[in-house]
């Protein structure tokens, strides 16, 4: 039987009024990244990820300009022609790319049949679709959402997420089980809801750059804030460098930090669109945001998976949420620690913060559990070989936290 934790009332965090403190305001590793020239600024480093230009006038760096990135396929030296393992792009090591996606969720539809389905939340404004994936029985009491790729350069965590999926059907196909239930009784009982890719054109902008770009006025605008963000940062580098650390989505919008709870507070330090950290020019202007939205009013979600990169660390506790709603996270954040290794990041020292446009917080105004789970170490984006020690640690997750829904 479900918990009581979703009709708590919204109010409690509607009624905060304490302004959103920088100091006070956790923030996962995934937000810095390296310095433009130099991508070794980590106390910890597990991996090596991609090449960074050094600035004009240094003696290293490409000084490649956007013209000439545009003329090649992938100016970025990622390994994009990946060969699928027995069908399915998720399985390989490659570039994760909208069109490997794509190409899984049909066959991941066409071998399993109806106990997986897709659909679409809404249409990016470089004309991707942001998908759902809806695996399992949709009208089960238990009801799970897992998001992937809400930033670009985290791209990594949309083929985690669909090897997740590819390895539960698997296991529910061969009559494979969890701690000695049957994966597709399970599956009966429960319904994963799936966001892979909540920012397509992030993520594309992140492997190809412009080389990729639907239309036109797109890659003016993009031009325009690249310009902007070196004005302002004072670079006079390679272009290609924004587009490789690109975090936002293709309008300059930071999609977790686009969301109404905390919003108008919210000072994101850069007040105009860029590659990362811009709210937005209202709450909840972006494709990407309501698509999110949209889950939560077409299905009655009992906690939320989110998946970002990097760090090694889960994320369960934030300003707004109610004691209830913090110790169910606190329950998830333990059972991923268990499977992944993973630390747990600390209790919010700002329990009365009215947010920070946040996905997690707007989970929290809603009465609805939440983790976010950082994988990987080292910088975004991570090298396309780590998605091997990465799903290592998190390839029993998706189905012990099936078990333990269905088991509480």
């Amino acid at each position: 039987m479900k918990r009581n934790i979703k009709k708590i009332m919204a109010a409690f965090t509607l009624a905060a009024t304490m302004m959103i403190s920088f100091e006070n305001q956790m923030v996962s590793f995934a937000e810095f990244g390296p310095a433009k020239g130099a991508d070794t600024g980590y106390a910890i480093t597990q991996t090596v990820g991609p090449s960074v230009p050094a600035a004009a006038g240094s003696g290293t760096g490409t000084g490649t300009n956007t013209t000439a990135s545009a003329a090649s396929i992938s100016p970025f030296n990622t390994n994009v022609y990946g060969t699928p393992v027995n069908g399915f792009y998720c399985d390989a090591v490659t570039t994760y790319t909208y069109e490997n996606m794509q190409a899984d969720i049909s066959a991941l539809q066409s071998h399993f049949g109806d106990i997986v389905k897709s659909g679409v939340l809404g249409v990016t404004a470089d004309n991707r679709n942001i998908y759902e994936l809806i695996v399992g029985n949709p009208q089960a009491e238990n009801q799970i959402l897992l998001i992937g790729s809400m930033h670009g350069r985290e791209y990594i965590t949309t083929q985690l997420i669909m090897r997740q999926i590819h390895g539960l059907l698997s296991m529910a196909e061969t009559g494979g089980g969890v701690n000695g239930q049957g994966a597709a009784a399970l599956l009966q009982s429960t319904c994963i809801r799936v966001v892979p890719m909540n920012n397509p054109d992030g993520v594309t902008l992140s492997q190809f750059g412009i080389a990729k770009v639907n239309k036109q006025e797109n890659v003016a605008n993009l031009l325009a804030m690249i310009e902007h963000d070196k004005q302002r940062e004072n670079y006079t580098g390679d272009t290609d460098w924004y587009f490789r650390r690109w975090k936002n989505n293709i309008n300059g919008v930071d999609i977790n930090r686009n969301f109404s709870i905390g919003w108008a507070q919210l000072d994101d330090s850069r007040y105009f669109p860029s590659y990362e950290y811009f709210k937005g020019p209202s709450a909840e202007s972006e494709a990407e945001t309501q698509a999110l939205i949209k889950v939560l009013t077409e299905a009655d979600i009992d906690e939320v998976i989110n998946y970002h990169a990097q760090g090694g660390v889960v994320y369960w506790s934030y300003g707004g949420a109610t004691d209830e709603v913090e110790a169910r996270s606190l329950e998830l954040a333990k059972l991923v620690k268990q499977d992944t290794g993973y630390i747990l990041g600390a209790a919010s020292t700002n329990k009365n913060s009215v947010g920070s446009g946040a996905y997690k917080e707007y989970l929290a105004a809603k009465g609805i559990p939440a983790v976010t789970i950082e994988v990987g170490v080292g910088s975004c984006p991570l090298p396309e070989s780590d998605i091997t020690g990465i799903w290592g640690k998190n390839q029993n997750v998706l189905s012990d936290l099936i078990y333990e829904i269905n088991n509480r």
